[in-house]
């Protein structure tokens, strides 16, 4: 009977729903928006058919504006007043202009059931890059305490991202410094989970990265403080001369005010400025016999690991290229016009050196076996380069080492005893014979002839396993002992878990090393490491009455992993970010000690 009544009711609130005609609201808004803000094309229905979406019988045409998702999001709402039900359904598609200006959003037809509307042309206008961030509201039950009204009326949170060059015009083959850095307002904090950094193509470039942490400054701008995340650094070095446009950089940022666990959290899009680089040749007036497109400033000089030898002893010659420029064009020199004095031996590969993560030095080593005896002089090398700032080419200055080599002992002869030019080797006077009979019988099986062997090798067998289970007892018994005394090792056991973490790279390290982090915590408060949050650490701190900066040390440690998840990182960053694991949560050992 009950069945049949609700079967009834419902069947009732369809008839009437049935006998209301539909109404179609169609609305564009807002009528101005920011460059990265959102337009919303919004179709309302009340009281119109039930699973059944409004189709666009002519297509959609967003005009100057793309839609960020094909899918609308959908609402509904139905509601009983005086016996009459009624309900409205929302279907509202996001937009994004393609550029700044004034624009006419067209009119779109849509079909409703077997009806069709149409809105009507509207016009937007398209401003500047919106940097404000809207302050929503707070979800902590306590909130209208923990901050005055006016104060939060009054703060104004601001995000905003650029891309840097020292300048607009280089020389081609220069090295082009590029930052790309967000700008935020105190308080306003970036989440990595949900974040992400879409880099421009550098087409027209050689590109190299800057080996260098993600690091933080501040800066005034109009009278305003900004907190400064450098987040990528490039080196940029262009294939060929002309004016050459790199696009803006895209961000979604996960941003919140604060760090507290209620702290409202949501998603913004920010974009850099776009760069315009003018590209010039090298000049061909005064261009060296020889260049190899090197281009900045450079030193050359060289080191002698001796300056005093026998002949045909060897020496080593380092050749060291010190300055600021594109490295990649100093190529291994030739010493073709040594070898009339010297035999010549390279040494592989050639080391480099990094200064604020590019290159700043690099070093060659060769071996030098001299010829002849006597003062002997080593003409080094010169290096030609271009030298952007006076605008011409340069050559490094003649230099010349000197050594003084002696007269090497000789063989029977007249042959060296060291060095290439040794002669034969002669046999009883440079070579020792090993006598094979003189060592005895190698390789005889030993036998076991007597009894008492095998009885000694048992008790050595028993005596084995006893120590076997001696060992197996005490290491239960240590396991037990450090179980309860977890608290006591937590930074032992800490920096266990981190030593393996300096081989691996991108998720598996960061991951890691905040599983450590909260496994230190869990060790010390004798829980598991996997539920505790930063929230939890510091309540907890509170309530035991630890001073606070240990755990603000792990507060921006985590931080700074969180913000090194989604930008680029290189094995120097990532220990960097371990040596301030350390550090912080040595801090937390001592001050919960």
């Amino acid at each position: 009977m009950r069945s049949t009544l609700t079967f009834l009711l419902v069947a009732g609130w369809v008839a009437l729903l049935g006998a209301q005609e539909p109404e179609v609201t169609l609305d564009v808004s807002p009528r101005e928006i920011g460059i990265n803000e959102t337009l919303k094309f919004q179709i309302t229905i009340s009281n119109g058919p039930r699973g059944r979406a409004p189709s666009f019988p002519n297509g959609f045409d967003g005009g100057d504006f793309r839609l960020i998702q094909s899918q609308p999001s959908t609402s509904s709402q139905t509601s009983i007043r005086n016996g009459v039900v009624s309900s409205v359904t929302s279907y509202t598609y996001y937009l994004r202009a393609n550029k700044q200006g004034t624009f006419t959003f067209p009119a779109q037809t849509v079909q409703v059931g077997s009806e069709r509307y149409t809105s009507k042309p509207v016009q937007i206008t398209v401003g500047d890059q919106v940097t404000s961030v809207p302050r929503g509201q707070r979800r902590s039950p306590w909130s209208s305490f923990s901050d005055p009204p006016q104060r939060q009326q009054r703060q104004q949170y601001e995000i905003f991202a650029e891309m840097e060059t020292p300048r607009n015009t280089y020389y081609l083959g220069e090295a082009i410094p590029l930052a790309i850095k967000v700008y935020r307002t105190q308080g306003l904090n970036i989440n990595g989970n949900g974040s992400s950094m879409d880099l421009p193509d550098f087409t027209d470039f050689w590109v190299e990265d800057v080996d260098r942490e993600t690091w933080q400054d501040t800066a005034i701008r109009d009278n305003k403080r900004y907190q400064v995340d450098t987040l990528a650094e490039r080196v940029l070095y262009a294939n060929k001369a002309g004016t050459f446009k790199i696009p803006e950089t895209r961000f979604n940022l996960n941003v919140q005010v604060g760090n507290s666990f209620f702290a409202n959290r949501q998603m913004v899009e920010r974009f850099t400025n776009a760069l315009e680089l003018e590209i010039k040749p090298l000049p061909d007036q005064g261009k060296p016999a020889g260049f190899t497109n090197l281009v900045g400033t450079f030193k050359l000089k060289g080191e002698l690991d001796k300056n005093e030898l026998k002949q045909g002893e060897s020496l080593s010659l380092k050749l060291i290229v010190e300055g600021n420029g594109n490295f990649t064009a100093v190529r291994d020199f030739d010493l073709e016009y040594l070898k009339r004095d010297f035999e010549i031996y390279p040494g592989g590969t050639p080391d480099t050196e990094k200064k604020g993560g590019m290159v700043a030095r690099k070093s060659w080593v060769y071996a030098l076996v001299p010829k002849n005896a006597g003062e002997q002089s080593i003409a080094l090398p010169q290096l030609s380069f271009f030298d952007p700032d006076k605008k011409e080419y340069r050559m490094t200055p003649e230099k010349a080492l000197s050594i003084n080599v002696l007269p090497g002992e000789v063989l029977d002869g007249g042959r060296l005893t060291a060095g290439r030019e040794r002669g034969e080797i002669i046999a009883e006077q440079n070579l020792s014979y090993i006598k094979l009979g003189d060592l005895g019988e190698i390789g005889t099986t030993v036998r076991l002839t007597s009894p008492m062997v095998l009885a000694q090798l048992a008790g050595a067998v028993l005596f084995a396993d006893l120590l076997l289970f001696l060992g197996l007892s005490l290491r239960h018994r240590g396991l037990a002992f450090r179980h309860a005394n977890r608290g006591r090792f937590a930074y032992k056991q800490f920096l266990k878990q981190v030593s393996g973490l300096s081989n691996k790279e991108g998720e598996a390290f960061y991951a890691g090393l905040h599983d450590a982090m909260m496994s230190f915590f869990g060790d010390k408060w004798d829980r598991p490491g996997q539920g505790l949050s930063l929230e939890i650490i510091r309540t907890t701190f509170e309530k035991k009455g630890y001073p606070t900066e240990g755990c603000e040390a792990v507060a921006a440690c985590i931080e700074s992993i969180e913000m090194a998840r989604y930008t680029g990182s290189s094995a120097a960053s990532r220990d960097q970010l371990l040596d301030k694991a350390k550090a912080a949560i040595k801090t937390c050992d001592e001050v919960m000690a």
